[in-house]
């Protein structure tokens, strides 16, 4: 079973540091910053029912709406042969409830004008706020009592295939595939794949069964924002909830991913690719309360994070032309966090790109006093803006208590940026990015570029479009 990401905090908003269009002319120098402020976040007022259900209560009265996040904090589970279930109980729920059938519960939720949507780790609803109780009634009723109908499976699971079938020669996704099952192990939650055949597998007892483990209240969290009051909120969520059954505490051992020896190079051929894709990465074990978590999301925003500028956009796109555009990232994952880059390319600049990646990752051990200004800029602005939304502070309690971090983590946060050092950045990034380790996963057109591939003197190895070794 797949971990959903739950963790919130950057969003892709582009703010570039520039020169103030009120400086007078001649002057070249960039207005000093004020002192960088706490941010002042609104705690929520929180309650636990006695089934172990959480709940979070932010008042925001700016807006007659109220924004709900149900999440389910549980360790990923492989499912192996029934690869796909969680998915498919994503699907079911919604399409009927033990009291409403998919078209009474769809005509509701429409004429509330309100949203409603499910994920393998809980479910979101937003609307007006005078709908509030109706809202959370069809939220807590979906959830608590599905009624798993088989022809709505069938339709899904048909669906679900359907799918599969149309991205099976998609060269991104059988890289994203193949990366994921080399990486974590194509037998563990991250790096299983859903296929025809485990899909065919499943039944509806499954699913059944799924919904039991999963969507149990004592590691529920329930967030609600908006255009109410605590007062309001805790009966309602006594009556919708109270009677959730509490499920039993299995710890689940996630396996943990061991990195290569050496820098390695996995071919997968696909004959009919235009362009070839490249994912590079590895494992690490930064997660989102650790220490350097600030100095490593800065020192990757200055390699491939969420700007136009950053180090491997600029060589691969705008130096060389080889890409539309290069970019890296930091999953801080609970329990299995990894770094990975990606870049899609013409299948005989392969290794020509390859070359460059390995450039700039042995160039970000260097960042300068500049590179540093711009970047706390930049992650500063984008913070202060997904501040706006109150899907964010809804997130920002849950990830507090789901991810273990400081109570002060979110108030601290934009002097918690401000305080990094060059040589705060520098070393995180040996602790992110493995330069000797790195698996490289290229999925294309191999009569192009595996010769020119071999010059590059790492050890290559071929796989199929299922991550299986062929060679």
């Amino acid at each position: 079973m797949k971990k959903a990401v739950q963790y919130i905090i950057l969003l892709a908003f582009v703010l570039t540091a520039g020169y103030s269009c009120t400086q007078k002319k001649g002057n070249t120098q960039m207005p000093k910053s004020g002192e960088t402020p706490a941010i002042n976040l609104e705690s929520p007022k929180t309650f636990k029912l006695d089934n172990g259900l959480t709940v979070l209560v932010v008042e925001n009265h700016r807006l007659p709406r109220v924004n709900m996040m149900l999440i389910i904090d549980f360790a990923p589970k492989a499912e192996g042969d029934k690869a796909g279930t969680s998915s498919l109980l994503t699907r079911m729920l919604g399409t009927g409830t033990t009291s409403l059938n998919k078209e009474s519960f769809n005509e509701k939720i429409d004429f509330l004008g309100a949203t409603l949507s499910f994920n393998e780790n809980g479910a979101s609803a937003s609307g007006l706020s005078k709908f509030f109780p109706e809202i959370l009634e069809l939220m807590s009723s979906a959830i608590l009592h599905p009624k798993f109908n088989q022809n709505e499976f069938e339709i899904a699971r048909e669906m679900k295939i359907e799918e599969i079938s149309n991205l099976e020669k998609d060269v991104s996704n059988i890289t994203t595939r193949v990366f994921k099952a080399l990486t974590f192990g194509a037998n563990t939650a991250y790096g299983e794949s859903e296929t025809e055949q485990t899909l065919r597998n499943i039944n509806l007892k499954d699913i059944e069964t799924t919904h039991k483990e999963i969507f149990v209240p004592n590691n529920a969290y329930l967030s609600i924002v908006g255009d109410i009051t605590l007062e309001e909120v805790k009966p309602l969520i006594e009556k919708n909830f109270a009677n959730w059954k509490r499920g039993e505490d299995n710890p689940v051992s996630v396996p943990q991913p061991d990195n290569l020896e050496e820098v390695e190079i996995n071919i997968v051929d696909v004959p009919s690719a235009v362009q070839a894709n490249i994912v590079i990465g590895n494992v690490h074990q930064i997660k989102a309360n650790s220490p350097i978590f600030f100095a490593s999301s800065l020192s990757n925003e200055i390699l491939g994070g969420s700007s136009l500028n950053t180090r491997l956009n600029s060589n691969l796109r705008e130096k060389n032309g080889y890409t539309y555009g290069a970019s890296s990232q930091i999953d801080y994952d609970k329990y299995n966090p990894s770094f990975s880059a990606q870049a899609s390319v013409s299948n005989k600049l392969v290794p020509q790109a390859i070359k460059e990646f390995m450039v700039e990752f042995n160039n970000i051990s260097t960042i300068t006093e500049e590179d540093l200004r711009i970047t706390k800029a930049r992650m500063k602005g984008n913070f202060t803006l997904s501040m706006e939304n109150p899907s964010t502070i809804a997130g920002m309690g849950l990830n507090i208590l789901t991810e273990g971090l400081p109570e002060d983590f979110y108030v601290n946060y934009l002097k918690s940026i401000d305080n990094l050092t060059v040589n705060d950045a520098q070393s995180a990034v040996k602790e992110y990015l493995k330069i000797n380790n790195l698996r490289i996963v290229v999925v294309g057109k191999a009569a192009e570029f595996e010769k020119s591939l071999k010059e590059l003197s790492y050890p290559i190895r071929y796989y199929d479009t299922k991550g299986n070794r062929v060679r």
